[in-house]
């Protein structure tokens, strides 16, 4: 919600930060998930949980990239 100057409501702009530290801890949990599978995978010897792992570490490493170049042009 936008005042009539365009300026964020003091709502609008505590939601908008909840979804971003929504967002940044989800990514990290991915990270830390896939990183943990990749561990499993490497102990076990086993390919495909340390590729799952591997792309699933990936994913949440281009989120958290993505989030970073949404704060760049934000302020």
């Amino acid at each position: 919600m936008t005042t009539p100057r365009g300026e964020l409501s003091a709502v609008s702009f505590v939601d908008k930060v909840k979804v971003k530290v929504k967002n940044k801890n989800k990514n990290k949990v991915g990270e830390l998930r896939g990183r943990g599978k990749e561990t499993a995978g490497k102990a076990t010897d086993n390919r495909d949980l340390r590729a799952d792992g591997a792309s699933e570490r990936g994913i949440a490493d281009l989120r958290n990239a993505g989030e970073k170049t949404k704060d760049a042009f934000r302020h």
